[in-house]
């Protein structure tokens, strides 16, 4: 990943000659100060720096060496006062690029002896204030940081938001599967291709249940044997030889398919009804590197797909698809969870987990089996994304995973205490429009998904407090 470093102080500085006599150590201090700032931004991420831009020709320069360099994104660091259009020369020709307008200062106090040549070094919040309004008026979207070298936070904050670059940039690059297409009992999880593409970058590849069925096929008897006899050795198992069976080796089919096409991301519309006349289940049963290879989501949500591999790649850890079945007023909590396929890693109990049958299609199919077991406790947080027509919205909410000491035999779930009222989250939700499903990672990721508000890709976050 490149990251462009844009260091800029006023041409309007030379011409009054603060470069010489009283000011003639001034170029030399700022040449120092954006040393240290390129030095502190190297251990994180490759920089391209362009020098300190003062005139158009260098502005020029730096907007040409961006270009062929296709840096990621541009840190804009004022070191002094400079004049807006020194910027502006260099964004409005990189229309897509995201921004970090830093609110710069060298140190966190002012120095005991305070004159001239001190104000100009310390001048840079007076252009970026004076920057952020033509930003706006241009339609740019960009991010704010502010403090000194010495504020550890803006280390912090410049973590977080190479981290939402990396995947942004990921993001653009991503094809997410769909099979077989969108499920036309909820329309809310619908997201064309073209959509995608127009708004986020990424393609949408459409799989047939015909060629998904075929791959199954083509699995031989004794590789399903060996898995069979790994659950067998790993989990309680609850259901006949017949339903472990065909469960593995739909769920077998359906890893070849992801690697088939190299998905890192996969909507899986369990509901489809040649699916099921197919296998005569839906895969639930999750085999060792499934999840570790891609994302997976129920019922084609493309969104949840998404949110699912926006929470894996920010924490590396396992994420759980889920919905909210319904909520606690008294204890404030909601039980959420999903049937479907869901990484065993999140397992409470890595011993409890159970493979029994698919409790939804148990009546109507004769042979089925899924994983059932209660998700690990900790902080976590809740993440949904939905297209409301005009861009894309995130919603996220923090809480804590918690055991009832209930038992619930129902698919694998887990139980969130939020930090907010669950009535309040529930008006402030549904209100603003949304799907009912929320991806959940056990980490508190609010402050990393903020950064993505202003990435230049049509997405709003929205934190429910």
């Amino acid at each position: 990943m490149k990251i462009g470093i844009l260091f800029l102080a006023g041409e309007w500085l030379g011409e009054i000659g603060a470069n010489r006599g009283f000011y003639s150590m001034l170029p030399e201090i700022l040449k120092k100060d954006a040393l240290r700032v390129k030095t502190l931004l190297s251990k994180y991420t490759e920089i391209i720096d362009v020098g300190i831009v003062n005139n158009k020709e260098k502005a020029i320069r730096a907007y040409e060496i961006f270009r062929r360099d296709r840096v990621n994104a541009i840190i804009i660091c004022y070191l002094a006062w400079g004049e807006d259009s020194l910027l502006l020369d260099v964004i409005e020709r990189l229309p897509d690029v995201p921004l970090l307008l830093w609110a710069y200062v060298p140190c966190s106090k002012l120095p005991a002896s305070f004159n001239m040549v001190q104000l100009f070094r310390f001048s840079g919040p007076v252009a970026t204030m004076q920057v952020s309004g033509p930003l706006k008026r241009m339609g740019k979207r960009f991010r704010v940081i502010s403090g000194s070298l010495d504020n550890k936070e803006i280390y912090e904050e410049i973590k977080r938001y190479l981290k939402a670059v990396r995947i942004i940039s990921e993001l653009r690059n991503l094809t997410v599967g769909l099979l077989p297409s969108f499920c036309d009992a909820m329309t809310g999880t619908h997201i064309e291709g073209d959509i995608l593409k127009r708004y986020l970058g990424m393609t949408l590849q459409t799989i047939t249940v015909k060629e998904y069925f075929d791959i199954s096929k083509e699995i031989s008897d004794s590789e399903i044997e060996k898995w069979v006899q790994l659950l067998k050795k790993r989990y309680i198992v609850e259901v006949s030889n017949p339903a472990l069976y065909k469960g593995v080796r739909a769920s077998l089919g359906l890893l070849k398919i992801i690697e088939r096409y190299n998905l890192k991301a996969l909507a899986f519309n369990d509901l489809d009804r040649e699916l099921h006349q197919s296998f005569g289940l839906r895969p639930c049963i999750t085999l060792p590197g499934m999840f570790e290879k891609a994302v997976i989501s129920m019922e084609g949500d493309v969104g949840g797909a998404i949110a699912m591999y926006i929470l894996r790649a920010l924490t590396e850890k396992p994420v759980m698809y889920t919905e909210i079945f319904t909520y606690e007023e008294k204890t404030n909590g909601f039980l959420a969870g999903h049937a479907g396929l869901h990484n065993v890693k999140l397992a409470h109990n890595y011993k409890k987990i159970r493979i029994v049958p698919d409790y939804e299609y148990m009546e109507v199919e004769k042979d089925t089996a899924a994983m059932q077991f209660q998700a690990k406790q900790g902080p976590v947080t809740m993440l949904n994304i939905f297209f409301n027509g005009r861009d894309f919205q995130m919603a996220a909410v923090k809480g804590k995973a918690v055991d009832t000491g209930k038992r619930f035999d129902i698919s694998t779930y887990i139980y969130i205490k939020p930090e907010v009222p669950v009535n309040e989250f529930m008006k402030k939700v549904i209100r603003a429009g949304t799907t009912q499903h929320w991806v959940v990672v056990h980490q508190d990721v609010l402050d990393e998904l903020v950064c993505f508000t202003d990435m230049g890709m049509n997405i709003e976050v929205s934190i429910v407090k």
